[in-house]
């Protein structure tokens, strides 16, 4: 009688098992299929002069909803953002940015 009760336990468990492994790989967050929204862009910005300057557009391009992260290189004349293409365009923080003294060059 152990044996069989054992047994069915083992079935049980295995059940129950693959029913968590099934729910979490058919959530959508492991599908190759799902596109993510997070995207990455570099604007070349010219008139950058300091320090002082690049902080001042990453702030300004940070403020926007949808910002994950915004880096603004003096040396390189260059912002590069990761951001939610959901939540804000392209078009937005190359706005946000030309509403500074700075301009984004194409």
């Amino acid at each position: 009688m152990k044996k069989k009760s054992l047994i069915i336990l083992l079935l049980i468990l295995s059940a129950v098992l693959a029913t968590v492994w099934i729910l979490k790989f058919s959530s959508g967050k492991n599908d190759t299929t799902h596109q993510s929204s997070i995207t990455q862009a570099k604007f070349s910005i010219e008139g950058l002069t300091c320090q002082l300057n690049s902080n001042f557009v990453q702030k300004k391009i940070i403020k926007l909803k949808g910002i994950k992260k915004a880096y603004v290189s003096l040396d390189s004349a260059y912002a590069l953002v990761t951001y939610d293409s959901l939540l804000v365009t392209k078009i937005e923080i190359e706005n946000a940015i030309n509403k500074t003294p700075y301009k984004v060059i194409h």
